[in-house]
């Protein structure tokens, strides 16, 4: 499936209506509670990701990352009144992939890992991306774990990227929440 055409049916458009629903904010509707629907989101996303391969696996996150891409309002007269909503959204699917790059690389074979580091490099460009511009403190954590998990689990090629990011990752990131995950990720990369 790595070589499937993004759009409808791709396995990562499948994973990012996972993380939506799984992100649902808490509340009641009148037939079912948003609980469940959220927990059952998870669970199936759980399901899929255990049977996903790593190059399945890898080109989603890829491809959820890009997820969050800054999106132009093409007509700024009337406005956008879905931007936000649609950014937000972003943001928790660029957030639950980076849990899911975090959680997931490290179980990843040392024979496989070098095949990815592609995919992986160009992650990277994106996790500089997000903690160059990102304020969501929630996305910039999951950043930074998953930053973690790449350093920790290294390829070969991945030394400049990697290296490209130190300057962005502490910085900035002067809020107490931030500190300890950002000294986390620097550690990762000595």
């Amino acid at each position: 499936m790595a070589n499937a055409p993004e759009g409808e049916g791709s396995i990562s458009t499948l994973i990012t209506q996972l993380i939506e629903l799984s992100t649902l904010p808490d509340g009641k509707s009148t037939e079912t509670k948003v609980e469940e629907i959220t927990e059952a989101a998870h669970a199936s996303m759980n399901k899929l990701l255990s049977l996903m391969s790593v190059l399945d696996f890898i080109d989603a996150v890829h491809t959820m990352l890009g997820s969050g891409d800054t999106k132009v309002c093409l007509v700024p007269q009337i406005g956008c009144p879905n931007l936000r909503n649609s950014l937000h959204l972003n943001f928790k699917v660029q957030a639950g992939a980076l849990k899911l790059l975090a959680k997931r690389l490290p179980d990843v074979s040392t024979k496989l890992r070098p095949e990815i580091a592609p995919v992986v490099i160009k992650i990277l460009v994106s996790i500089k991306n997000v903690l160059a511009t990102q304020k969501d403190g929630r996305v910039v954590i999951s950043a930074l774990h998953a930053l973690r998990s790449v350093a920790s689990t290294m390829a070969p090629g991945e030394e400049g990227p990697l290296t490209d990011l130190v300057p962005h990752v502490f910085p900035g990131h002067k809020e107490q929440p931030l500190v300890a995950p950002a000294l986390a990720a620097l550690s990762s990369l000595s």
